[in-house]
């Protein structure tokens, strides 16, 4: 077991790394509070000491192992997050207690009509339920597709790229029907 006396190894320095980032992913764009940064990165941290044993060289590098690892353990708990809809409240992005990203449009500060304000508010209720209303494997594609490669969300779900592709017309078909027209990325 570690001690705090004791030096990091250059793969638990890694992991530190790729938890923080990680975790500030999670404060920023899933919504985490800011309160709980320390607490979100002792959980990735002790997951990745429960199962930093059980890597296998033959399967790849250890930094894709541990990245992988921490990037499942942290869209579990999105998807756990997001199990609990009912109890998020919305908070735009501008008060969401951290700063707009460049590019993202700070309702606060932008001469925006309290009507669009109103409509992204709308908007963003309609999704959650569209969201709520779709099963957990179209769930977990509609949070990833937009930020990650489609190989590799078919590869953490153990399916075929084709299958994904059509998970991803499953949405499509879900959003027009309730009304919404996404803007879900096809391909990476």
């Amino acid at each position: 077991m570690r001690t705090a006396s004791k030096e990091l190894s250059e793969m638990d320095q890694y992991a530190l790394r790729s938890i923080a980032a990680r975790v500030q992913e999670l404060i920023t764009r899933y919504g985490f509070p800011i309160d709980d940064r320390d607490d979100l990165k002792q959980e990735l941290f002790l997951k990745y000491l429960e199962r930093e044993h059980k890597f296998d060289p033959a399967r790849g590098s250890y930094k894709t192992f541990v990245s992988s690892l921490i990037r499942n353990r942290a869209m579990s708990m999105v998807r756990q997050k997001l199990r609990q809809n009912d109890q998020v409240q919305f908070v735009p992005l501008s008060t969401a207690g951290r700063a707009v990203v460049p590019g993202e449009i700070d309702l606060d500060q932008s001469d925006v009509s309290d009507e669009t304000g109103a409509e992204i508010t709308d908007l963003t209720f309609a999704v959650r339920r569209v969201m709520a209303s779709l099963p957990e494997r179209l769930r977990y594609v509609a949070s990833r597709i937009a930020t990650d490669p489609v190989a590799e969300i078919a590869a953490d779900l153990g399916i075929c790229r084709d299958r994904v592709y059509q998970l991803i017309e499953q949405l499509r078909v879900a959003f027009r029907e309730a009304g919404l027209e996404p803007n879900v990325a096809g391909a990476r």
